[in-house]
């Protein structure tokens, strides 16, 4: 019993002793030139920059710690040793007047290992240098029981075998150390991720996922696991390439990652990893990884920005408002660009509308500010091109089997339409689209069915229409009038009609006029079933009348009395 408790005891003091400071970090490399002890071998600089909660304990800051070397993939050669050469705190010193709320304090304590100068032998497939270390932050908000969730860093020396000549000459990419954007939950936000490389090579950046690397039970593995690495098990909605949901995202080209950030569910603590792959005139040969743990906060940031607005196309007056929700006692100017409107150009709304006196496009310029200060300002260009009537019609016949015909009809009173697409409302396909602008479509089943056209033009309005059409088993028809008699001493007009042009023809071809119009006129001398068929392009209706003659008419004539007198009347 003792020595289970021992366990237990000496479990939670690790758990207190390593738990919860690990916030990313990333390893770079730098290639020196031929070895010094060896020139037959390649000399780097090996560097293990790691970010810390704040003042970590004498446990969580561990020097010196033991690089592993991984050549041939999983091969391990080497467990270099390797002492911290730069230790600091990195924060604000004071709050930023813009963003509402307590911004200044510490926000990292960066831990530097570097191995200065590291000399390996040229291989076909490099190296992968690595080191794992538990626990990350707890309650993070995007991975599953974070405090107990160590971390990976990696990196690898590409051998010979690249398709890049020279690249185990290469030195990695280098992660600036500016991590201290304030971000706010709900708001949107800029957080640079970029990378400098010496050697001149192109980068792109995406997301990518966490690594998982060490344990409660085993801190500090040593040495490090072979790759490849396991990922971090993120809490829905995010992922490794949405690590702070769908609103947030990484320009490619920039490394600038931007958005509206998640509200705070239980820290606000995100962690988010970068991937840059290096390029060498077009060629793929390395990548580096950044992983960092972003604080989302509880403010607001005194921020203009302007959503990109289509053409105005339905009349010329335009609203306007502020991307980001601001703080009461905030001040708006707002210049909408329209110099002929005279005072009505400006106002100080917050969500203002303005009319604007002709077509063309238009600057418009907001301005916030709080107390006098933190002015911040966004442009914005409005293109107002009134006048866009989207329309079309629907050509009969509308039966099942037969091609259905559909006509644009959108008039515009500048540019002219362009780009059509057409969705003819079948659910259950994803082929029932056109993108002509006077299509045709088959439709295989009678029903009503929703059409959607979205339409163009070339002034960039666009809009869209929906319109029902009932496509049926075959053209309604409709006769008149129904089963009759008339006298056999004269003749009866039968009429058929339906909603669209079409071919009539009636049997039996005996005592009728017109037999191929909607209107005959019959004469039968017996009972007579008259059948009428409709032809609407191929799409047929049939009905039938019974026309019966009456030959059996008789006068008959009573009178109330047989003697009246003259001027009288007799019923």
């Amino acid at each position: 019993m003792k020595k289970f408790l021992f366990t237990i005891l000496f479990s939670v003091s690790l758990l207190t002793t390593f738990a919860a400071h690990i916030k990313g970090g990333f390893f770079n490399y730098t290639y020196l030139g031929p070895g010094v002890e060896n020139p037959s071998y390649l000399r780097y600089r090996i560097t293990l920059t790691v970010y810390m909660a704040c003042d970590p304990s004498s446990g969580q800051l561990t020097n010196p710690i033991n690089f592993t070397i991984f050549g041939n993939g999983t091969v391990r050669i080497a467990d270099p040793v390797v002492s911290i050469t730069q230790n600091y705190n990195l924060g604000k010193v004071a709050d930023d007047q813009c963003i509402t709320g307590d911004q200044s304090g510490c926000y990292y304590t960066i831990v530097v290992y570097q191995l200065d100068s590291y000399e390996l032998p040229v291989t076909t497939d490099g190296y992968t240098i690595s080191y794992q270390r538990c626990c990350r932050i707890a309650n993070m908000d995007n991975v599953q029981t974070s405090g107990q969730v160590g971390n990976t860093y990696t990196i690898k020396i590409p051998g010979t075998s690249s398709p890049v000549p020279n690249a185990n000459q290469n030195s990695s990419p280098n992660f600036a150390i500016n991590d201290t954007a304030v971000v706010c939950g709900g708001s949107y936000f800029t957080y640079p991720l970029q990378a400098l490389d010496v050697d001149g090579d192109s980068l792109t950046y995406t997301l990518c996922a966490a690594f998982e690397g060490g344990s409660v039970g085993e801190p500090s593995p040593f040495p490090a696991d072979s790759p490849p690495y396991n990922t971090v098990t993120y809490n829905g909605p995010y992922s490794g390439t949405q690590p702070m949901g769908s609103r947030v995202t990484l320009d490619s080209k920039t490394g600038l990652l931007s958005g509206v950030a998640p509200f705070i569910a239980f820290s606000g603590e995100y962690v988010i990893t970068v991937c840059v792959s290096e390029y060498r005139k077009g060629v793929f040969f390395a990548e580096s990884r950044k992983e960092l743990h972003i604080r989302v906060r509880d403010c607001i940031p005194i921020q203009a920005r302007l959503d990109p607005k289509p053409v105005t196309c339905d009349g010329f007056s335009v609203s306007f408002s502020n991307a980001e929700t601001l703080p009461s006692g905030t001040t708006y100017v707002w210049d909408f660009g329209d110099a002929g409107s005279g005072i009505d150009n400006r106002s100080t709304l917050s969500t203002p509308s303005h009319t604007y006196t002709d077509t063309g496009l238009y600057r418009i310029k907001l301005i916030v500010t709080s107390g006098g200060f933190c002015a911040d300002s966004a442009l914005l260009t409005v293109k107002v091109y009134p006048g866009f009537f989207p329309d079309f019609r629907m050509i009969p016949p509308q039966c099942k089997g037969i091609p259905v015909n559909f006509q644009d009809l959108t008039t515009t009173n500048y540019g002219i339409p362009t780009g059509w697409r057409w969705d003819f409302g079948v659910p259950v396909l994803t082929n029932d689209t056109a993108i002509v602008k006077n299509p045709s479509y088959t439709y295989t089943a009678s029903a009503t069915y929703q059409v959607t056209l979205i339409v163009g033009n070339t002034f960039g309005c666009v809009d869209t229409i929906f319109r029902d059409i009932v496509i049926v088993d075959q053209p309604p028809l409709t006769l008149f009038p129904k089963d009759t008699s008339y006298c056999a001493l004269d003749s009866v007009i039968l009429t058929a009609s339906s909603n669209g042009a079409g071919n009539y023809s009636w049997l039996p071809g005996t005592n009728i006029i017109n037999a191929n119009t909607a209107t005959p006129t019959v004469f039968p001398a017996a009972a007579t079933k008259y059948y009428v068929t409709f032809n609407q392009n191929g799409c047929i209706a049939r009905d039938s009348i019974t026309v019966t003659p009456a030959n059996d008419l008789n006068a008959v004539i009573t009178a109330s009395a047989t003697n009246i007198c003259e001027d009288d009347t007799i019923t």
